[in-house]
C-alpha cells in the first residue's frame, strides 16, 4: 500500500468539508524534482465559506523546518493581512488506523516571533469585520 503525501491528505480532508474548495499551488520543476511553493510559502490554497487559507502541508518531522521557512519569508506579513496561513500536519498515533490533524496558525507564530524580538505585534494582523 502506497503512503499518501501530506498534500494528498489535505486535499482528502478538504473534499470532506461542506462548502470548502482547494487548489494545489505547489509545482515540480521538470527533470529536477525541485518543488516550488506559491510565493515560496504555500502548497495549497483552501477556500471556505468565510476564509482563504494558505496551507503548507507537511509531515511531523518537517514541521518546525517549514515554520522557520515561512517566518523567514518577507511576504508572510503581507499574505496575513489579506488571508490566513497555516501549517497542516497529519500524524498517525501509534496503534491507530486514523490520522490526527495538527494546525499551526502562522499569524500566531509570527506574533510570537515579533514579541521575542521586542517588536510590536498589534491587532492589525488579525482579521476584522467592518461595523454596520
Amino acid at each position: 500500500m502506497t503512503k499518501k503525501s501530506p498534500t494528498a491528505r489535505v486535499m482528502e480532508f478538504v473534499r470532506k468539508q461542506d462548502g470548502w474548495h482547494a487548489a494545489i499551488c505547489e509545482k515540480t520543476i521538470p527533470k529536477t524534482w525541485i518543488k516550488k511553493d506559491l510565493f515560496g510559502m504555500w502548497d495549497i490554497v483552501v477556500l471556505t465559506p468565510d476564509r482563504m487559507i494558505g496551507v503548507q502541508a507537511t509531515d511531523p518531522t518537517s514541521r518546525s523546518k517549514h515554520r522557520d521557512k515561512l517566518l523567514a519569508n518577507p511576504l508572510l506579513p503581507l499574505w496575513l493581512k489579506h488571508a490566513d496561513g497555516e501549517i497542516w500536519t497529519f500524524r498517525q498515533p501509534a496503534g491507530k488506523r486514523t490520522y490526527k490533524l495538527t494546525i499551526d496558525d502562522m499569524r500566531e507564530c509570527l506574533c510570537t516571533r515579533l514579541q521575542e524580538n521586542d517588536t510590536s505585534c498589534g491587532s492589525d494582523t488579525s482579521s476584522s469585520q467592518p461595523e454596520s
